[in-house]
């Protein structure tokens, strides 16, 4: 139970600002063991046995399954809150969802990609958390995203660029139009280095 309530305190905090934390229960499953060189629980040559290559294959594909649903997060070892349900479940594509005029989909850049701007995003009215699909197809529709969010259980999150110009096509395109039923707001994330505001970390 202390362990339970502890990654429902934890998981999404933000350390250092800009990367939330996810917990997983562990489970207590033992970590591989390599004898001698001799591979995976033992296996000559380092082969997976099986039965694990299709357990992992399972997991894969339930995990896809979640994801394509609106429930990503479940995927990720964060679940939901009791209760907490997902805006736009099983929808993946923002412009159906938006009234702004988006630009098509750009890929999103690897995690260690060095951020230049962040912006930090609202919506105002919605009810629910909302699908971390959609949060990512509308930012990344400006090219050069890295991540974007939403804090766990909240209606709010932050969005991480690679260039200034296409955080600042986000804003001007996104901020004060319709997503999900609700009115988002996008702005810069305040450059606060101490104290308790947003912090951008570059």
């Amino acid at each position: 139970q202390s362990a339970g309530h502890a990654m429902e305190r934890i998981t999404g905090f933000e350390y250092p600002p800009g990367f939330p934390m996810q917990l997983m229960f562990d489970g207590g499953a033992p970590s591989p063991s390599y004898n001698n060189g001799s591979g995976f629980g033992g296996a000559a040559g380092g082969e997976v046995p099986d039965n694990i290559k299709k357990l992992m294959e399972n997991i894969s594909e339930a995990a896809e399954v979640l994801k394509a649903s609106g429930y990503g997060g479940l995927a990720g070892g964060g679940g939901l809150r009791p209760g907490e349900r997902i805006l736009g479940a099983g929808e993946t594509d923002a412009s159906k969802v938006s009234s702004a005029k988006l630009p098509p989909p750009c890929e999103i850049l690897p995690a260690n990609t060095k951020c230049e701007e962040r912006l930090f995003f609202v919506l105002k009215e919605a009810r629910d958390t909302p699908n971390p699909d959609i949060i990512k197809d509308l930012f990344c529709r400006f090219g050069n995203l890295i991540e974007a969010y939403c804090l766990r259980g909240k209606k709010c999150g932050y969005a991480r660029y690679a260039s200034k110009e296409s955080a600042n096509a986000a804003i001007a395109a996104i901020d004060g139009e319709d997503v999900l039923g609700s009115r988002i707001k996008v702005e810069i994330a305040e450059d606060v280095p101490q104290g308790n505001k947003r912090a951008r970390r570059d």
